[in-house]
């Protein structure tokens, strides 16, 4: 058990994250509301009230400039399959010989799992809110993906059994009508989501590479992967402005969350307080999340050099909801607010008391605002040139439908128009470098 200072005397722990960025409020695109248009008044033949809910349903359903540029980079994962399908095909109708027709095979097995993995990575990040409203969308999609998969593994099998190579060319027809079927399916999910086609639009978005940060927290490693996304919403007076958006997967702390309550809370002293962590959860509670600890306390005395008496002893629960929040200067604030909190006997009375759950939730409140700082190393995230030029504007937790912690970053970069090329150039080399890492992995 780690030793450390009676936290229970000690000065409350403030809660401040500086970060060097900031984000406007995204405009809102006109949505289709069933029954009517919204065109910047009351849309026309609904009740407001209708009309107002279906306007809310649209926009949580809307997808955010990180899920768009995903979604657009699966979309081209499924198109790359379906041109190694088409070479397949070809192959398969020309003279050839088999160990060809077996590395064409090979290589079209590893698009089409490629494509079938992002398409099930893109629906496990959407949100609860998108999950349920997209649920009769989302079920065609995952049919088709079902479908697709199966088709794979008979795939699998004919290249490796000669027996059965004579019936590769009826499989790949049938891949063919699986793969267009499961690439029309991601394109109506698409349209439920908002996102433009790539092709119609002038102004793609950038992406950034996905950025790995380790955080100890004792002896416990914790893994944050920071990803984003740049798009392009305005250029006037020789200037650019670009909507920021940082997602970060906490993953990695939910799933050491009681490793690192350890390494924080923990203390044995002998002649003071003695606190143990038994167990802990952190999960999301859009757009707060929620840590709750189990912990053993103990209170000792001691009465001359060698008495030591047991004067507290009793177990706990302690629930803190943690929001996320942005001051006017750019930094990044997170409140803690108990919500729970169960003891009996004297624990208890501490516990409910003040000092002890306060000092308790300030110090759960730290572990995970540590967690927040080095979600993505912002310096490295963005190339030199935007330095000076991002604000941060919003900052929220965010659940998917699996129960996985985001911790969304939003912001804007205003850049003069002769440093526009610089940031996409150096933008597009990295996600070209990190693309090129990706396809030189095993699989």
């Amino acid at each position: 058990m780690l030793r450390k200072p009676n936290f229970l005397t000690a000065p409350r722990i403030g809660i401040l994250v500086v970060v060097a960025f900031s984000h406007p409020c995204g405009v809102l695109a006109q949505q289709s509301i069933p029954g009517g248009v919204m065109s910047g008044g009351t849309a026309t033949g609904v009740d407001v009230k209708d009309d107002l809910k279906g306007f809310h349903q649209a926009i949580a359903l809307q997808a955010t400039n990180l899920q768009a540029a995903q979604y657009n980079s699966m979309l081209k994962t499924a198109a790359s399959a379906a041109s190694e399908l088409q070479a397949f095909l070809q192959q398969l109708n020309a003279p050839k010989s088999p160990p060809e027709i077996a590395s064409r095979g090979t290589g079209l097995q590893r698009a089409l799992e490629t494509a079938l993995s992002e398409n099930r990575k893109f629906l496990e990040g959407l949100s609860d809110q998108q999950k349920s409203g997209l649920k009769e969308t989302t079920r065609k999609l995952e049919k088709s993906d079902s479908d697709l998969a199966d088709r794979v593994r008979e795939l699998e099998q004919q290249l490796v059994d000669s027996k059965r190579s004579d019936q590769l060319g009826s499989l790949a027809q049938a891949l063919e009508s699986d793969l267009t079927s499961f690439r029309s399916q991601q394109l109506d999910l698409g349209k439920a989501m908002s996102i433009a086609d790539p092709g119609t639009s002038k102004d793609h978005a950038l992406q950034i590479s996905p950025v790995k940060n380790t955080v100890a927290f004792g002896d416990q490693p914790v893994a944050i992967i920071t990803s984003g996304v740049i798009s392009k919403t305005a250029s006037e007076a020789g200037q650019d402005t670009f909507a920021l958006e940082l997602t970060a997967d906490l993953s990695d702390l939910q799933e050491n969350i009681a490793s690192v309550l350890h390494a924080q809370l923990d203390q044995e002293n002998r002649c003071g307080d003695r606190f143990e962590v038994r167990d802990g959860t952190l999960t999301p509670l859009d757009p707060s999340s929620l840590v709750v600890t189990q912990f053993h306390f103990e209170r000792w005395a001691c009465f001359g050099r060698n008495a030591e008496n047991e004067m507290v002893e009793g177990d706990g629960t302690l629930g803190v909801q943690l929001t996320p929040a942005v001051s006017q200067d750019g930094a990044v604030t997170l409140q803690a607010q108990i919500t729970r909190m169960d003891a009996h006997g004297l624990t208890g009375e501490l516990l409910r008391s003040g000092q002890l759950g306060e000092s308790l939730r300030d110090k759960i409140a730290d572990s995970i605002v540590s967690a927040v700082r080095h979600s993505g190393d912002l310096a490295s995230m963005l190339p030199p040139v935007v330095q000076g030029h991002a604000m941060l504007r919003r900052v929220q937790f965010q659940g998917t439908g699996s129960g996985r912690l985001l911790i969304v970053l939003d912001g804007d970069i205003t850049l003069p128009q002769d440093k526009t090329a610089v940031m996409t150039s150096e933008l597009k080399e990295r996600a070209s470098s990190a693309q090129n890492r990706q396809t030189s992995e095993p699989h």
